[in-house]
């Protein structure tokens, strides 16, 4: 993947949100390529410029290949049963933010999410492939965490 130089997607303003009243607010970053690599992949047009190293015309010239652009990753052999999967999946999920777990906090301006469930992926990375939206509507927000060893059920870093 091309270096964050090199990307053309725009910047965003970091926000601060506060997942519920216990925890120090966390702050929302941009979903990038380099800030999600630990979790899986991003496809984005706006990380994956023209002149990057991993493209090759196709199409009788008239588009870009970009090659390589996600790697899946097992981890099943890793997991307590053992067992491994059949075959690598890819499914497609088409995301509203849940406007319902947003609200706003009086004149202070502050919009909070309250995050209820977080779902773990242990044994295999994502793929995510935002496909853009209107910059005056809320936004979906990816959280991911890594797993903190021996604790299940709190998180420091998400």
């Amino acid at each position: 993947m091309p270096s964050s130089g090199s990307s053309t997607a725009p910047i965003i303003t970091p926000r601060y949100l506060d997942i519920d009243g216990s925890r120090p607010a966390v702050v929302a970053e941009p979903l990038t390529p380099e800030a999600f690599a630990p979790f899986g992949s991003v496809i984005s047009p706006g990380h994956l410029g023209a002149d990057a190293s991993n493209t090759a015309a196709a199409n009788q010239g008239t588009a870009v290949k970009f090659i390589g652009v996600s790697h899946s990753r097992s981890l099943y052999s890793a997991a307590p049963s053992g067992k491994l999967p059949q075959q690598t999946n890819w499914n497609l999920f088409r995301c509203s933010p849940p406007t319902h777990l947003f609200s706003d906090e009086g004149e202070s301006g502050k919009r909070v999410y309250l995050a209820k469930v977080l779902e773990q992926h242990p044994y295999s990375s994502q793929t995510f492939l935002p496909l853009g939206r209107n910059p005056t509507k809320p936004a979906y927000i990816v959280i991911v965490s890594l797993k903190d060893k021996g604790k299940q059920k709190k998180r420091k870093r998400i």
